[in-house]
């Protein structure tokens, strides 16, 4: 198929992208050399590549062809027999005109690789109610140290509740204790108000899931095992208590007016999810998990490859 896709490419024009796609599988072709700035797609899979000069290729002409090919089945077979493939495999490669593939191994800038999960491997929301300031908890199991741990909360009354994520850890899980306000192992406070970086290539509605999901990766955890999330209201909107508990309106701007959240009842939507990126060693004929991870939404890696993105999501109990 990439012999069919260089024959395409060799006929388009400068900056022209050709695509071709099937039931399980999808390509993309763009004669053009890295920029840094656009995307290439293929089906459900976005990538975007650094500059030519931060993938440390290989001089050559500046008719680079990016090839893009998303297959809906896994075609590798595992050496170890585990050639089990949740979502899509993607290949990424950069050729010259004569078809010769341009290596990249170090990239001083991470590739960004965003893959679809499947659509029965989504998360699933979950509505919750919260009195006062108690807490709310929910219990998961991290399967593999490898995965990153999502956990998205997002107030369904007033946009301004925040909250309190406390986490606690524990390997045996007979012995693992909720976590409270003094007793915890990591601590994060939902909405995320601070200026999202590169925002620009963000759109409204993967914004407003960043600002409320907190993202665990495997430098943050503390591996597999068994995490309780306590779920506490920490602060709320001002105009929403009032009207809740009918404090008059000559009252708003009154200073002295003290909020108590312990008269409050909140409402918020969960879900919680782990990722894994990898990559297809050619040599080891295993999936790999060196050299790239999880960041967000993508998938970051440093070096061209065939990636998948798996991931489940998790069994949300919730503890009295």
């Amino acid at each position: 198929m990439f012999t069919v896709g260089d024959v395409l490419a060799n006929r388009a024009s400068d900056n022209e992208t050709k695509s071709i796609e099937s039931k399980t599988m999808a390509m993309s072709f763009a004669k053009a050399p890295p920029d840094g700035k656009s995307s290439v797609s293929a089906g459900d899979t976005t990538i975007r590549l650094p500059g030519l000069s931060d993938l440390n290729s290989s001089p050559g002409s500046s008719n680079v062809f990016t090839k893009v090919l998303e297959s809906k089945e896994n075609p590798y077979a595992s050496a170890h027999g585990n050639s089990n493939v949740q979502g899509s495999v993607v290949s990424i490669i950069l050729s010259r005109p004569d078809g010769s593939e341009m290596p990249v191994t170090n990239s001083t800038k991470p590739i960004a690789i965003r893959l679809t999960r499947p659509v029965d491997k989504r998360p699933k929301y979950q509505q919750h109610y919260l009195y006062g300031t108690n807490f709310s908890y929910h219990k998961v199991n991290l399967p593999e140290k490898e995965m990153a741990l999502s956990i998205y909360v997002s107030p369904n009354f007033s946009p301004m509740d925040t909250y309190g994520i406390y986490v606690s850890y524990g390997v045996n899980e007979s012995l693992l204790e909720p976590p409270t306000e003094s007793k915890f192992d990591l601590l994060f406070v939902l909405p995320n108000r601070t200026v999202l970086p590169t925002t620009s290539d963000i759109d409204q509605d993967d914004e407003n899931e960043l600002r409320h999901t907190v993202f665990i990766p495997p430098s943050v955890h503390f591996g597999n095992g068994t995490y309780i999330f306590g779920i506490r209201l920490i602060s709320k909107s001002f105009f929403v208590f009032a009207k809740q508990i009918k404090i008059p309106k000559q009252s708003f701007s009154d200073s002295s007016t003290v909020l108590n959240l312990t008269e409050y009842n909140s409402s918020y939507t969960i879900n919680m999810y782990t990722s894994k990126c990898q990559y297809w060693d050619e040599k080891k004929f295993v999936w790999s998990s060196d050299g790239c991870q999880v960041h967000r939404f993508d998938c970051f890696s440093f070096l061209l490859k065939t990636f998948r993105f798996s991931g489940w999501t998790i069994d949300n109990i919730e503890i009295n």
